[in-house]
């Protein structure tokens, strides 16, 4: 390339430099053009072809020219040229040769290229072997670094990084050559070898370096990856494996991996990095490589700037090292006889890298807000004690505490200067960013690299006004602008530290889902490049919930929580361990382990409490009385009502009213579903319910009128209308927990003529009206509708509640439009029930035993009538059928979540739409899990692909049976994309089929779900 590199140890002359006359040289076998091209002098072979120092007369400047060579001029080598080419000419860095021109002339193919002024890299280390520092060595391998760096990110995989391949100009630019080998990063290939395996290798240190031509190894076995070897996929990570192996050369003067044959060469590759003798490399530098040459490709650096911002700081640690190690000697030594004159023996402890009086003084505290002023103080204080402490440990444990303890300095003055600026956020917030000094009094402290810049105050600042922002529970509040924090994060010159803590404001200020995923997805690359284990955690914390599928919670989910686990323990912190065992204690109640769920979210809260982030535990609390209320046993509600009790002073201490509502709305629900006074109760659900506003393509209006049995208009009566419309004796009821009051629902009351209008209802849905004791039978939501106001019916009996509790099952009454418009009552100790307020059309009668992820309706047909309904017996029926239901997707397109219905008898259901309208005939729906630690039955085992998602279903209804299934988005954390998804209902595809009643095992065909973007 403009490349005077040869293969192997044909070592080329050195380019003359453009706009210099070239010496006469001899005559080319090609004649002295090449089209307008005149051939000057051959400089050598570059790759598959050979390299000339050529001149272009139209624009007067030398360039070099790469031919192919007659003898492998095959379609398949002119191919490789002209690949190459391309690669080339997609790239435009300073750390990669420029490419000019791709032609053809007189049959034969070249590539005009910039021509450089320079050396081979292996020619430059041969040069003054022994003689380069390492750090001047280290430079110029980060340099061509960079143009690796480069070629990734445009989608190419060099595969033949060596030092041959690299070019060093005159002027100090390094630059990467010969991209012959290049393909796109998605269609990079397997290799394949045509050398025999006992084929002998001298012992010279380039003598595997040529083998790159047509019909051998494509790649140097020298500098291969494990995965070229093993014909495996070959992607940016092999690239990295090549330039630790040529790095690791250059510095201790021998590769990594010998071998006298291939055979022996690649088995020394496969053995890996814990045999490698490492005395000859330079310590600080030995961390990076070996992780750059792990034989598993997942386990080297995520990308090649992440290796080398490694090996920058592992350099740039060593320079300063090399300075300050002589003033310390002298210091040292100066203390030593100080205090041998003195006949003291204590121990010398560094003075810390900025003084805790930059960072924390009276004349800072004077200016701080009040509110942050103590959680400051207390870390001040902390630091200093624990700093007392490290200057006792033994000589190997101080200098890393110490070190330790200056980044927890550098984080605080960070978080100071930017949490200052925003004095109405939550002190809370400013503690949860501090990492406690206590973490570095380890024998292995974590490495914490952010530092008190400008730029990481300025991040901190934004992430403050952000939580803050989170904080304000009024919707219609003001919320920060995004695009100061974008433009922050897209800056070129932002350090990874900083960039992480603003992708976490971005994270938080950014509105719609999908963003606020990308800018956390975003945030866990880039705390790769920082190097910093508490920005590394509390990232990986934060993406969990992005990374969860939900509603159950699948092998990627699970595995987000193993990393941020992991991560966590090297800076274990309240805070962040909650995080963690909060994760935890969903995952283990998904599968109903609910003593070990309750276990986790105590933990999360005794952490919590313990540091006094009261904030953080009463919202801990209140997943612990989620916990109790899915589990719905006789003791749940009570156990959750005394949390209440414990935790509302809490929150009223705290000023914080949506804290003190959710609690409040907590205990309402709990005397709801667990006896008491159901009118109190149903009132302060009211009272704590708030509407959220429609998500656009979720919306309609609605207008109507209300009428009597004698088409009277009725004046002053409450219209209700909403997604899913709960009911009972008193009213409609928001009857849902403190974690997500139904947000559709809304009430408007009719004017003198009966008329009321509706600016945004939900789009699907149902409409009732009230007036005192009258009521009307339900209706779908439409654009114009006229209710019918009049008297209901009761309906009472006993259930056989088939082995569960009163408290686990809830008695619903279901009109014609399913699960639209619900009637519910509670069971009583006694079994016995009540409905009220009942329409007067026919509704199917069921026991519900539900929780957060599954219903199981079998329903009793009542007839239309407005008689009351008494001495009902109702019950679940335990046939003993069990059914095993296996989601698979049509497509080529894994699905991540499925929701799973099986409907008694045939029936013909092609969507959603059509599910409302027989779901009252009865109906068992689950939502497929991901086959994680699952005992599955051996005839289901037997029949499991993977992507498979697998549900059981237990007293299935006997004899024929229909099951469906729905594909649903992975992002159901999305309120929006719900809201959505379901406003399309008729859209939503489900796939069914009927079996008889000998299926045990069902493989259901799902469609991968659409988005409604």
């Amino acid at each position: 390339m403009a490349e005077a590199g040869k293969q192997g140890d044909e070592l080329a002359q050195t380019a003359t430099a453009p706009g210099v006359p070239a010496p006469a040289g001899p005559a080319d076998t090609l004649g002295d053009t090449l089209g307008r091209y005149k051939l000057e002098r051959r400089l050598g072979e570059g790759g598959m072809g050979v390299v000339h120092c050529a001149f272009d007369p139209d624009l007067e400047r030398r360039v070099a020219l790469k031919v192919l060579r007659r003898s492998d001029g095959t379609d398949d080598a002119r191919q490789r040229l002209l690949r190459e080419a391309r690669a080339m000419a997609r790239l435009a860095h300073p750390n990669v040769v420029a490419v000019h021109e791709v032609g053809t002339a007189g049959d034969r193919d070249f590539v005009a290229m910039e021509l450089i002024d320079g050396e081979t890299l292996a020619d430059w280390l041969r040069a003054c072997k022994g003689r380069r520092r390492a750090h001047e060595i280290t430079q110029a391998f980060i340099a061509a670094g960079r143009g690796l760096a480069a070629a990734h990110a445009a989608g190419l995989v060099h595969r033949d990084f060596k030092p041959h391949n690299v070019l060093c100009a005159r002027d100090g630019r390094v630059v990467v050559t010969d991209f012959g080998l290049a393909r796109g990063v998605e269609g990079a290939v397997a290799l394949e070898t045509t050398l025999r395996p006992d084929q002998p290798l001298t012992s010279s240190p380039s003598s595997l370096s040529g083998l790159t031509r047509t019909g051998s190894v494509l790649g140097t076995p020298a500098y291969m990856a494990p995965e070229q070897w093993d014909g495996g996929i070959v992607g940016p990570a092999a690239d990295q494996f090549a330039f630790c192996v040529a790095l690791w050369e250059a510095l201790a003067g021998a590769r990594p991996f010998h071998g006298q044959t291939l055979e022996e060469l690649r088995a020394n590759v496969h053995r890996g990095i814990d045999a490698l003798e490492m005395s000859k490399v330079p310590r600080r530098l030995r961390r990076p490589l070996r992780r750059g040459l792990e034989r598993d490709p997942a386990k080297r650096y995520p990308n090649m700037d992440a290796l080398l911002a490694a090996l920058s700081r592992a350099d740039r640690s060593s320079s300063a090292f090399s300075i300050s190690w002589r003033a310390a000697l002298v210091l040292a030594t100066a203390g030593f006889l100080v205090m041998h004159e003195r006949g003291h023996a204590a121990p010398s402890c560094d003075p810390p890298a900025v003084e805790i009086g930059r960072m924390w003084s009276p004349a800072l505290r004077a200016i701080t807000p009040v509110a942050l002023v103590a959680p400051f103080d207390k870390l001040a204080i902390r630091w200093g004690a624990a700093r007392s402490v490290a200057c006792t440990a033994d000589l190997v444990t101080r200098p890393m505490q110490l070190h330790c303890l200056d980044g927890v300095l550098a984080r605080f003055g960070a978080v100071r200067q930017g949490f200052s600026h925003v004095p109405a956020g939550d002190p809370e917030n400013a503690m949860g960013e501090l990492v406690d000094p206590a973490v570095c009094l380890t024998p292995s402290p974590p490495k914490l690299a952010l530092a008190d810049t400008p730029d990481s105050a300025h991040a901190f600042e934004m992430l403050a006004t952000a939580m803050a922002a989170d904080d304000n529970p009024d919707d219609d509040a003001p919320k920060p602008p995004v695009a100061p924090v974008q433009a922050f994060v897209d800056r070129g010159d932002v350090d990874p530290c900083a960039r992480t803590v603003a992708l976490r404001a971005l994270e938080k200020t950014t509105p719609e889902f999908p963003a606020k995923r990308a800018a956390i997805a975003d945030a866990v690359q880039t705390s790769q490049l920082c190097e910093d284990d508490r920005v590394r955690a509390e990232t990986l914390d934060a993406q969990i919930i992005y990374e969860f599928e939900l509603p159950v919670i699948g092998p990627r989910g699970q595995a987000a929580v193993k990393r941020a686990e992991a991560a966590v323990a090297r800076v274990a912190q309240p805070d962040l361990t909650a995080g963690v065992e909060i994760a935890r204690s969903l995952i283990e109640s998904q599968q109903e382990h609910w003593h070990d769920a309750l276990t986790h979210i105590h933990a999360a809260v005794d952490a919590l409490e313990s540091e006094d982030f009261h904030r953080a535990a009463v919202q801990a609390a209140l997943e612990e009385i989620e916990l109790h209320f899915s589990r719905s046993k006789p003791d749940d509600f009570a156990a959750a009502r005394a949390l209440v009790v414990r935790w509302l002073p809490v929150a009223k201490a705290l000023h914080d009213a949506m804290l003190v509502e959710k609690l409040e709305r907590a205990d309402a629900y709990a005397r709801y579903s667990g006896g008491g006074d159901l009118a109190k109760a149903h009132a302060d659900l009211v009272r704590t319910w708030h509407q959220k506003p429609h998500v656009e393509g979720t919306k309609r209006r609605v207008e109507g009128e209300v009428v009597d049995a004698a088409g009277k208009p009725v004046a002053g009566a409450t219209v209700a209308t909403g997604f899913v419309l709960y009911t009972d004796a008193i009213g409609v009821v928001p009857l849902y927990r403190m974690h997500q009051p139904d947000g559709d629902l809304r009430e408007t009351t009719t004017d003198a003529t009966g008329h009321f209008v509706f600016d945004e209802a939900a789009v699907h849905g149902a409409i009732v009206a009230q007036l005192g004791d009258l009521r009307s039978n339900p209706q779908r939501t439409a654009d114009k509708v006229k209710l019918v106001v009049g008297p209901t019916r009761t309906i009472s009996g006993r259930v056989a509640l088939g082995g569960i509790t009163n408290s686990e099952a809830t008695v619903v009454a279901l009109s014609e439009l399913g699960e639209s418009y619900v009637v519910v009552g509670t069971v009583k100790p006694d079994a016995t029930f009540e409905l009220a307020g009942v329409p007067t059309t026919k509704v199917s009668l069921a026991v519900q035993n539900a929780d957060a992820y599954q219903m199981q309706i079998q329903p009793t047909q009542i007839p239309a009538g407005t008689k009351p309904v008494t001495d009902l017996a109702l019950q679940l029926p335990a046939t003993g059928r069990t059914l095993d239901v296996l989601a698979r997707s049509t497509l080529q397109i894994p699905i991540e979540t499925a929701q799973v219905v099986v409907i008694p008898g045939r029936v013909h259901v092609s969507n959603v739409g059509e599910l409302d309208k027989i779901i009252s005939n009865g109906v068992d729906v689950r939502y497929a899990r991901h086959v994680v630690g699952e005992s599955v039955p051996r005839p289901a085992l037997d029949q499991l692909k993977p992507g498979d998602l697998w549900a059981r279903f237990s007293n299935v209804a006997t004899g024929e049976v229909t099951v469906c299934s729905l594909g649903l988005v992975n992002d159901l954390a999305d309120e929006d994309a719900v809201k959505k998804m379901f406003a399309h209902r008729d859209e939503l595809e489900m796939s069914c089929q009927t079996v008889d009643g000998n299926a045990k095992v069902v493989v259901a065909p799902t469609v991968p779900p659409k988005r409604f973007d």
